[in-house]
């Protein structure tokens, strides 16, 4: 099915309908029937409707107009849990603003193992790998995968 691009009114209508939340909608139309009946269509018809192609990326964007106009409201509340102590909403506020990136801590102290033990593994790797593969630029055409030792082992 095409993309719809050019909603009709009624389509239009209900696409705004859709995008918002259940409780919150006016209740002289706050169900599928009552709706189809404002519009002056059958409840089949909106279902048909919801198939479109591009239908549910248009109530998605209608849903994030919406939300774009709380934003201040949301953005508010979500201050004042930081400032309550919630660790979420501090981190967020922070990612928010660009003040907090996520960082990743690698520990490569191992007690069983000292530097030497360390080193010692670190030469059989490259020695296994020497074995396997060939010399890193010897020419033996492992690195393309033509030729050489191992060629054509998985």
């Amino acid at each position: 099915m095409p993309q719809q691009k050019e909603w009709t009114t009624e389509q239009f209508i209900y696409i705004r309908w859709c995008a918002i939340p259940v409780g919150s909608r006016d209740k002289k139309v706050d169900t599928q029937a009552k709706i189809a009946e404002q519009l002056g269509k059958s409840p089949r018809t909106l279902l048909t409707w919801k198939k479109l192609d591009g239908f549910q990326d248009a109530v998605f964007a209608e849903v994030r107009r919406n939300l774009d106009w709380r934003l201040p409201e949301i953005l508010k509340a979500l201050g004042d849990e930081a400032e309550e102590g919630n660790i979420s909403a501090i981190k967020l506020v922070l990612e928010l603003t660009g003040r907090y990136q996520e960082s990743q801590r690698v520990d490569f102290y191992d007690r069983e193992y000292g530097v030497d033990e360390m080193k010692k593994a670190a030469e059989e790797i490259q020695k296994y790998e020497e074995e396997r593969f060939g010399k890193p630029g010897a020419g033996g055409g492992s690195e393309t995968g033509e030729g050489g030792e191992g060629a054509g082992e998985t």
